[in-house]
């Protein structure tokens, strides 16, 4: 089952960072997204990813990731608790590397939108219960 949600999360993920490059619409988007990545700092990111009490909410789907600022990650699936796993993050600029025993090594790029976070362009938004 854990397999399958790790299958199932990479092939989003995977998905969504390889749209049509023919989409006129979004270049405005991306280039405010790029613009925002490049002013702002490790420090600004770290403070930016640790901020929300309860995490981060994949902004589509229900699939929760949390930045704990001892290191620790909580990661949970969509079906709530009983797919929730703990792992290990560490903060290089703008690169995050998240490790767990369950998912092995993933490589996000950060970028801050607003009040959104992006991992890769998968949006996620501070999570409140």
């Amino acid at each position: 089952m854990k397999n399958l949600f790790f299958i199932t999360v990479i092939a989003v993920l995977f998905t969504l960072g390889c749209g049509s490059s023919d989409n006129q619409s979004d270049d405005n988007t991306e280039q405010d997204s790029v613009a925002a990545e490049s002013s702002v700092n490790s420090d600004e990111v770290l403070a930016f990813i640790t901020k929300p009490e309860y995490g981060w909410k994949q902004a589509d789907k229900e699939y929760f990731l949390a930045f704990l600022t001892d290191g620790r990650a909580s990661i949970q699936g969509d079906q709530g608790e009983a797919t929730m796993w703990e792992g290990t993050w560490v903060l290089d600029g703008s690169t995050l590397k998240v490790t767990s025993d369950e998912f092995g090594e993933q490589i996000y790029t950060v970028k801050i939108d607003g009040a959104e976070l992006l991992l890769n362009d998968t949006k996620f938004v501070a999570y409140q219960p």
